[in-house]
């Protein structure tokens, strides 16, 4: 089996890299780091680009789907705070640019990668694509309000998912395309909420690792567009 998992040096990132390394698969790893540090820890059959932004997936990530498309890929790369930025609690926290640092992080990132997948798919094109997304980007589902500029990326992912899909559906009618929900993971993203967190509700990152790639397999045609829990059950957008 092909992989491609961006965000590889992320926590979940990472721990998907390993884990079908383990199983002996081929992994395409993309990252936006300098340093290939992490590499020296996952041994296999791993081609990683290294420096590899959402606006290089097109032309870094081509020269080698050109000579197979993967089977599964998951979109692991975005943001929940950075740069110092936490997510706000109220409407007078609310700046512009830190939307925009979310959108680009957490939706542009997203559709940069399909855009760069979409020539080599074809109507008998086999691909299961899991994009990282997140409950609190559901409109239905908020009832606490808060985190402003994450929700409103999140929903707006979700919504380029459903979109992107049914647009495929018609041209790629084996490719699946699907936004799932992780669960919260022990990660650098999640660390400073995680003392709200009850201990039995924070996964590890080889769990929810475990997990994505449990569900990717039970994934089928009617699950293309839907906002999924990692456990596959439905989540209103």
């Amino acid at each position: 089996m092909r992989v491609v998992v961006t965000g590889a040096t992320g926590g979940i990132g990472r721990a998907l890299v390993a884990h079908y390394l383990d199983r002996g698969d081929e992994v395409i790893a993309v990252s936006t780091q300098k340093h290939q540090h992490i590499a020296d820890t996952i041994n296999g059959n791993c081609h990683w680009l290294w420096q590899c932004p959402p606006e290089d997936y097109v032309g870094r990530l081509s020269p080698i789907l050109q000579s197979r498309l993967p089977d599964r890929v998951f979109h692991c790369s975005g943001i929940l705070h950075a740069n110092g930025k936490m997510p706000e609690k109220a409407l007078k926290q609310f700046s512009a640019a830190q939307l925009q640092d979310n959108m680009q992080a957490n939706c542009i990132a997203a559709v940069s990668l399909l855009q760069a997948l979409e020539p080599f798919l074809n109507r008998y094109s086999q691909c299961i694509i899991a994009v990282l997304s997140a409950k609190v980007g559901s409109i239905e589902d908020n009832y606490l309000g808060g985190w402003h500029s994450y929700r409103m990326s999140k929903a707006a992912l979700n919504m380029a998912i459903k979109t992107v899909s049914i647009e495929w559906r018609r041209r790629f009618p084996q490719v699946v395309l699907a936004a799932v929900h992780p669960g919260t993971t022990e990660s650098k993203l999640s660390q400073p909420f995680q003392h709200n967190v009850p201990t039995q509700q924070l996964a590890s990152a080889t769990v929810t690792a475990a997990r994505l790639a449990t569900l990717a397999e039970r994934l089928t045609n009617q699950d293309s567009g839907a906002l999924l829990h990692w456990d596959g059950s439905k989540i209103p957008f």
